[in-house]
């Protein structure tokens, strides 16, 4: 997951922490402590959209596409298992 996906999940109130690992925006020269963002695992994405998450799987050419039903049959595409859910996350939790 890129800075700009994880900052993403950061502005919409993501938790901050955990048992994944940290980025920071790769254009600065100089960084803050809160300028970094958390990049959470596949398993904290999967535990925090809780219902929302229906399924994950693989398609041609390395394209990942997570499955919502309770949001309306929904569909988010990414380049690995954690971008897609990321994104249902960040589609769920729009604020």
């Amino acid at each position: 997951m890129d800075y700009s996906l994880a900052n993403e999940l950061k502005d919409a109130g993501f938790p901050q922490g955990g048992r994944g690992s940290w980025t920071v925006d790769p254009n600065r020269l100089f960084v803050r402590f809160d300028d970094r963002a958390y990049v959470p695992t596949l398993e904290e994405l999967i535990k925090e959209c809780a219902d929302d998450f229906d399924g994950l799987r693989r398609l041609d050419r390395g394209t990942w596409q997570c499955t919502s039903f309770s949001d309306g049959a929904a569909i988010h595409n990414g380049k690995t298992p954690t971008e897609a859910v990321a994104r249902l996350w960040l589609a769920v939790n729009k604020k």
